[in-house]
């Protein structure tokens, strides 16, 4: 019998919980709308009462026709036209070292060539030596200088170029990276 009535206290200390709880969360919500539509109506009071004075500000008048450039204003445009050819120069050398990264990737494919003529690096900045050094899976540093970057490079087309006219290549296709450097591979770098 003794269990019954602490069955039933726990129940009913329960149910006045999930009560309680549902009655502050409902409390709080209409609270929360009350202030809401206070606000509102503070506003729309606000917008009336200005209305009534002839404070409204009139809409904004329609886009005129644009004033003649002043000397200082065309001055800008020049140098804005100046500042928008030099990106569209840096894109169009961006597309060329793509197509340039696209020749170095592609010239491996299926033949075993050296092309005739490596890319000129001097032109480039470092940061275009340094993503083709990488695309051939050569180790670059962020210490590195752009120097070094190169012959780096230039290193490795030669063990390339070593490699595919002899046609020893330790075992591996030509083009291909070995697991283990080869003898005299610039720093201990992968050959590919």
């Amino acid at each position: 019998m003794s269990e019954i009535v602490f069955v039933s206290a726990v129940f009913l200390l329960l149910v006045g919980a999930i009560g309680f709880y549902l009655y502050s969360r409902i409390a709080y919500s209409e609270r929360k709308m009350n202030y809401l539509e206070s606000i509102l109506i503070d506003l729309r009071m606000k917008a009336e009462m200005e209305k009534q004075r002839g404070l409204v500000p009139p809409p904004p008048p329609l886009a005129a026709a644009p004033e003649p450039l002043a000397e200082d204003d065309a001055e800008e445009v020049k140098d804005d036209k100046a500042f928008y050819s030099s990106v569209i120069e840096s894109v169009a050398n961006d597309e060329k070292l793509d197509a340039t990264e696209e020749a170095v990737d592609g010239v491996e494919d299926a033949t075993n060539t050296v092309p005739s003529s490596s890319p000129d690096y001097d032109s480039m900045t470092r940061d275009e030596v340094a993503v083709i050094a990488e695309k051939k899976s050569l180790r670059v540093t962020k210490r590195m200088q752009k120097a070094a970057i190169v012959n780096l490079l230039r290193e490795s087309e030669k063990n390339t170029s070593a490699m595919t006219e002899t046609g020893k290549d330790g075992g591996a296709p030509a083009g291909t990276a070995t697991p283990f450097p080869m003898e005299g591979a610039a720093s201990g770098a992968p050959i590919s």
